[in-house]
């Protein structure tokens, strides 16, 4: 692993874990900006990740790299019994499973031409 790799990596979790901390104290705003703010949160780690090529079954098109993918975004869409914890899953788990599913199919796309 390239140092570059490894920076790309640490703020990956760096930013996972600043967002679930402004969400835990409650330090972000309501609704649609909570949203947006999570979403984008979780959407540039996994954009480090895949700039990283880490790791590299999740973005190559594969069964596992759609499957993750379906999984999150599934996972987004589920109704929690806590509207507390769906406020920030749900943009979270879509970030994530959104951000999978487009590296994924750029890269079929990619693979076939």
């Amino acid at each position: 692993m390239t140092d570059a790799q490894m920076f790309e990596v640490i703020l990956a979790i760096a930013l996972i874990i600043v967002v679930a901390l402004l969400a835990q104290f409650k330090w972000l705003p309501g609704g649609k900006p909570k949203f947006v703010l999570v979403f984008l949160f979780s959407f540039a780690s996994m954009a480090l990740l895949r700039i990283a090529e880490l790791p590299p079954t999740w973005f190559s098109a594969s069964k596992e790299g759609f499957g993750l993918a379906l999984s999150f975004t599934i996972g987004g869409m589920i109704p929690g019994a806590n509207p507390e914890e769906t406020t920030f899953r749900r943009p979270f788990f879509l970030g994530i499973g959104l951000t999978l599913l487009v590296a994924n199919l750029v890269q079929a796309v990619q693979n076939v031409l």
